[in-house]
């Protein structure tokens, strides 16, 4: 099953709400400042999660600084494909509204031929009626 989790730039130790440096602990995911990673690992490599006591080591957290240029680009070629993929479904949502219409008008002509049918029938057994009368 698939579920999502909220991840939150604080350091989990020492409350910081947004470290320039962070690290996430190897067995657990926790993130915590690089700072708070350094010194609870000052006497070994492995070191136990304030969070959650896992025995766990830490990686250096890198983030990569997007380039306006880039996501500009990639802004307007998304819209051209929004537009195309919009331009489709609106062709199939005429489509569809077609087909609707078409059912609709063949139904109508369904019931308007029974109530023909129904009224000749009436009128015949009335005819009959007044025969055998």
């Amino acid at each position: 099953s698939f579920h999502s989790s909220h991840f939150s730039r604080e350091c989990s130790i020492c409350l910081s709400e947004n470290p320039l440096l962070r690290a996430t602990l190897t067995e657990c995911g926790h993130i915590c400042c690089l700072a708070c990673a350094q010194q609870f690992a000052l006497n070994g490599r492995k070191f136990k999660c304030p969070t959650c006591q896992k025995q766990t080591g830490f990686v250096v957290m890198v983030e990569e600084k997007e380039e306006k240029e880039e996501s500009i680009e990639v802004k307007s070629g998304d819209m051209g494909e929004m537009s195309e993929k919009k331009r489709r479904m609106d062709e199939t949502t005429e489509d569809e509204s077609n087909k609707e219409k078409s059912y609709f008008k063949a139904k109508k002509t369904r019931q308007a031929k029974k109530e023909i049918f129904k009224d000749t029938t009436d009128e015949n057994k009335e005819i009959e009626e007044n025969k055998n009368n």
